[in-house]
């Protein structure tokens, strides 16, 4: 993987992963509840980090959103702590590291996943066309009110 690829990836996780943590509490923004399914070639993908990345300009304090598939594929998107989206579009983003024997890789305070998937201790499971908010095609819509309860992506 080049080092641009990997920094781009690197910078992605940290987008993501900086809204999932308990101790960002951030403001208080109205949000949306947003629930859906990721699958990759026809399977539920559990362990796939998902990112939602605003397309139009975000609500004043708006820091980050993610979400983290379960067993199922299922996921619920969070900003900050709280569960559900501001309203608006977005490019969404998935990857699912995992180590050489194919195990989700526990992403830990510390830990530089830039170095980690150098190395080969990390891979993506993800196409990087998913990996990447210049090349993927999952958009989603929020609207202001409107629970989102049965979004669906499928890596092909």
């Amino acid at each position: 993987m080049s080092a641009c690829k990997t920094l781009s990836l690197v910078s992605a996780l940290g987008f993501l992963l900086a809204g999932c943590g308990p101790t960002n509490t951030g403001p208080n923004l109205k949000v949306t509840s947003v629930r859906g399914k990721m699958t990759m070639k026809g399977a539920p993908l559990a362990d796939a980090d998902l990112g939602f990345i605003p397309l139009d300009t975000p609500p004043k304090g708006f820091t980050s959103a993610g979400a983290k598939t379960d067993a199922q594929g299922n996921f619920e998107a969070t900003t900050g702590t709280q569960k559900g989206l501001p309203a608006g579009n977005y490019k969404v983003t998935v990857s699912k590291l995992t180590d050489k024997d194919g195990k989700p890789v526990e992403i830990k305070e510390g830990i530089d996943i830039g170095q980690a998937i150098a190395s080969g201790d990390a891979t993506n499971a993800v196409p990087a066309e998913y990996t990447e908010q210049a090349t993927s095609t999952f958009n989603l819509t929020v609207v202001d009110g409107k629970a989102i309860t049965d979004a669906k992506f499928e890596i092909p």
